[in-house]
């Protein structure tokens, strides 16, 4: 515990949320089922990810989301689960499945004028995914957000004295999401 004392602020979420990326990363090497490629749009960011079945009823995605506006990038990495509520067999033809989500991303907001942002979020929800057949399928999920954000100001308090300010954001959100997803 006395180690964690010395850890810089942000740095044991960026490593566990690393950890999860990379674990996510690794898990199609040990896959025994589909793999397969997902985009997703919502209202704040575009993902891809590259969902791994863990038998037929659990996906695991290592996830990169980016969002590019005139003046401001933002980059997302992590990992997305969803446990479906039923199995998922392997001839599907025209069929729903219910599922419930959740996500974990380490976010770097980069500004042309203000500095730089870093955080995470964090998300449970639940949605639905209709499979046209195994292979292809479209799907809607709701999800209730939690963002931390950390921004990164220097200033100079006199000529050639520079002020480094942070200021630490939390806020909570719901947002929806739509999806593509081919398996193969």
């Amino acid at each position: 515990m006395l180690a964690l004392m010395f850890v810089k602020r942000g740095a044991l979420c960026r490593a566990i949320l690393s950890a999860l990326f990379l674990f996510g990363c690794c898990t199609p090497l040990f896959a025994e089922d589909d793999i397969g490629i997902t985009a997703s749009i919502n209202s704040v960011s575009s993902t891809l990810s590259m969902p791994v079945w863990i038998g037929d009823a659990f996906t695991i995605a290592p996830a990169f989301a980016g969002n590019w506006m005139e003046g401001v990038d933002t980059y997302s990495l992590g990992c997305n689960a969803r446990k479906y509520f039923s199995e998922v067999p392997d001839e599907v033809d025209k069929d729903v499945f219910l599922f419930a989500a959740a996500s974990a991303m380490y976010v770097l907001r980069v500004t042309e004028e203000n500095g730089n942002t870093s955080g995470w979020n964090a998300s449970l929800g639940f949605g639905a995914e209709f499979f046209v057949t195994r292979s292809l399928s479209f799907g809607a999920e709701l999800n209730l957000t939690a963002t931390q954000s950390t921004v990164r100001r220097t200033t100079f308090v006199s000529p050639g004295v520079p002020l480094t300010l942070e200021d630490t954001r939390t806020n909570v959100r719901t947002a929806s999401q739509f999806s593509v997803n081919i398996y193969f």
